[in-house]
């Protein structure tokens, strides 16, 4: 059976990057790691749907952002490992990037 993420540490990079109370964030964990959807996709020559995404700062303050293909820990290929929307945190858009925590959309420039 596969495993939900490729390995733990790539696990507490997405999962665990933010703490929301009441639909509202109250901390954030940085850098962390997200994965959109998008166009297909402007950083891969329209091969995949999907984008991996290292954060490195506020997202309210549209942070710098680094486009990863391979797990920082276990080395895995990201496209090929993540296939399905159940882990889409995000979409692009024409105007940037939509991040989804809880009822809250947040747009990243």
């Amino acid at each position: 059976m596969k495993k939900r993420y490729c390995c733990e540490r790539f696990e507490s990079y997405v999962e665990d990057s933010l703490e929301v109370l009441e639909g509202q964030i109250v901390a954030e964990h940085f850098p962390s790691i997200k994965i959109v959807k998008g166009v297909a996709d402007k950083f891969n020559n329209g091969k995949n749907l999907y984008s991996f995404l290292i954060i490195c700062g506020f997202i309210k303050d549209n942070p710098p952002t680094i486009v990863i293909a391979f797990c920082p820990f276990c080395g895995k290929n990201l496209f090929k490992y993540y296939k399905d929307d159940k882990y889409v945190q995000g979409t692009w858009t024409d105007v940037g990037l939509q991040l989804y925590y809880g009822n809250t959309v947040y747009n990243v420039k």
